[in-house]
């Protein structure tokens, strides 16, 4: 132990020892007037050998001169020695058991707050060694897998590690602070190959170099192929193979409680084998937990069920009918108990599009589409049987109802104006309800809202550069019933104005010549054009429907000189209707 004697002063009292390293604890009184407050100054932290001799100095500042007090343990061998100068010592050579990290609290007071304080650690480490690599110089890496790779080096001091060269895609070099690095990630699935990584451990005392290589093969995922249960019965030999997938072929190793006469023996190329003859005092459930681990670190597990239990006659535990929906596919399961495991038949003529499979553990399936139109009852014969006592039977119905539909109830065409706001339902009856998709193009400004039970909206404003007529298509599926669609017409036209005329309303010409008289009128809809009078002979007028241009053209005969009076009018059903006299003249 260290004590405080008299003002500005440290004694040391008690010898430290290997065996038994001293705890410490120092004082230093100051008793000059204060006019700074202390501080310390020498480093917080200090690195010593076994066997080295060594002296370091704690100093500070402050006036008047500071006192010292250290409380803690010192390394064996080394002892505290305080100044009278506001410095300590601690200096002696470590004993060699005495390896290790020490912690010495330090403080410095002179009357003036604060004290100053500080933990000085102490570092007890080996005499120096050159760094040497301790981690295997090759891995083999399987693509697509993680995998974490540690790079060991040692040394002393310990060694920091670089490294240079090529990683496979997907990985990474992460240096640790403690001789160590990581390699880790996922190579990618086109990253197979050989990769060279120049690996550098370095200290104070020297380097040390390493070529680590890195290949990546192709694995195939390891999985259990063998189903994950298994029945066993006293007083019969069973032998029950594991199986699995992957390459490399992976090795299966088992955790969990076997029954008694059973044993799980591992067998090359990725198999196994589960084999015995229970005793009845076996009878039970038992888990049986599968490892299966190839040589690049890709792993599975299985967990497999095995029952002990007595011999029983088999029995049908499936429903004795099914309904089923033409045009809809089915999977219907019969199922049978018994031990050993009951095989299971079907007799009798299934509805077209319906076939069955035993799957070889007490069930069966009755799976597929029956043909939509196909309607009625149909009976078969199930039949369950494993050697002891009879064959079990049962009739099973199967009730099959016609396919749904799916039923457009909404018009199949909408007018629209241009820049009002217009909204078309589209409806569909069906069950489930069906869910409306649409195709094609629609007016700009309108658009297409879906919405549950069968319903959609067309809304929207249309611009007015949208005037045209447009087809689209809506579709309805739900899953059950057979898609259907519709072809929507929209039609957008302008907002209804009277008509109104453009264009000469008197014509010229002399009998032969070709002449055309051009009269155009706006309005929505179009207008409909209607002329009243006597045409000179050879002049026609032409107005197809739809169209906002009418002619009067034609070469006049020789017989038709004159002076001709007509009147056109022209009317689409918004306001009065427009007429307009014409003149025609037709010279000699």
């Amino acid at each position: 132990m260290l004590v405080a004697t008299g003002a500005g002063s440290l004694v040391s009292v008690g010898v430290a020892s290997a065996a038994n390293p001293p705890a410490v604890r120092t004082a230093v009184v100051a008793n000059a007037t204060a006019t700074a407050a202390p501080k310390i100054t020498s480093p917080s932290s200090l690195t010593v050998h076994p066997g080295t001799k060594v002296s370091f100095t704690i100093t500070t500042t402050g006036t008047p001169v500071p006192g010292l007090l250290a409380s803690g343990q010192l390394p064996g061998g080394m002892t505290f020695t305080a100044g009278g100068n506001g410095t300590a010592t601690i200096a002696g050579t470590p004993s060699q058991g005495s390896t290790g990290t020490y912690n010495l609290d330090v403080t410095a007071s002179n009357g003036v707050t604060p004290d100053a304080s500080q933990t000085l650690t102490i570092s007890v480490v080996p005499v120096g060694t050159v760094p040497s690599f301790t981690s295997p110089s090759s891995y083999q890496l399987a693509s697509g897998y993680y995998r974490s790779i540690a790079v060991v080096a040692t040394g002393s001091p310990v060694p920091s590690l670089t490294a240079s060269g090529g990683l496979p895609a997907g990985m990474s070099f992460q240096a640790g602070g403690n001789g160590t690095a990581t390699i880790s990630g996922v190579p990618g699935q086109d990253g197979t190959g050989t990769y060279t990584l120049y690996v550098t451990a370095s200290n104070s005392l020297g380097v040390a170099h390493q070529t680590l290589t890195i290949s990546v093969v192709h694995a195939e995922p390891v999985t259990f192929t063998s189903p994950g249960s298994l029945t066993m019965h006293p007083g019969d030999y069973t032998a029950f193979t594991v199986r699995t997938s992957g390459l490399p072929a992976p090795t299966i190793v088992s955790s969990g409680r076997l029954p008694a006469g059973v044993a799980f023996t591992a067998q090359p190329g990725g198999t196994a084998t589960i084999a015995g003859d229970p005793p009845a005092t076996a009878i039970g459930t038992y888990a049986v937990d599968l490892t299966a681990t190839n040589d690049l670190g890709v792993v599975a597990h299985q967990s497999i069920r095995l029952v002990v239990n007595e011999h029983s006659a088999p029995a049908i535990t499936s429903p004795s009918s099914f309904d089923v929906r033409g045009g809809t596919y089915a999977k219907l399961t019969v199922s049978a108990t018994g031990n050993p495991t009951p095989g299971i038949t079907l007799s009798g003529r299934l509805p077209y599009g319906l076939h069955y499979k035993d799957n070889g553990n007490g069930t069966g399936y009755i799976y597929g589409t029956p043909g939509r139109t196909i309607s009625g009852a149909y009976p078969v014969q199930v039949t369950a049987t494993n050697g002891i006592g009879n064959p079990a039977h049962q009739t099973v119905e199967l009730h099959v109802a016609l396919a749904p539909t799916i039923t457009f109830t909404s018009k199949a065409s909408v007018g629209l104006t241009a820049g009002r706001y217009g909204k078309l339902a589209v409806r569909t009856v069906a069950s489930p309800a069906a869910r409306l998709t649409l195709s094609g193009r629609l007016p700009l400004g309108i658009r297409f809202f879906p919405k549950s039970g069968g319903l959609a909206y067309l809304a929207g404003t249309p611009w007015r550069s949208a005037v045209g007529r447009y087809a689209v298509t809506i579709a309805a599926s739900n899953g059950t019933a057979r898609p259907v669609s519709q072809r929507l017409v929209i039609s957008v036209s302008f907002p209804p104005s009277a008509p109104v005329l453009y264009g000469a309303r008197s014509l010229t010409t002399r009998v032969h010549a070709y002449a055309k008289l051009r009269i155009v009128a706006t309005g929505s809809p179009v207008p409909r054009f209607t002329l009243s009078g006597r045409l000179p002979a050879g002049l026609r007028f032409v107005a197809p429907p739809g169209h906002r241009v009418v002619f009067v053209a034609g070469r006049p005969w020789a017989s038709s000189a004159g002076d001709y009076q007509l009147v056109l009018t022209v009317q689409n059903g918004v306001g009065q209707p427009v007429r307009e006299e014409l003149r025609i003249v037709v010279l000699t």
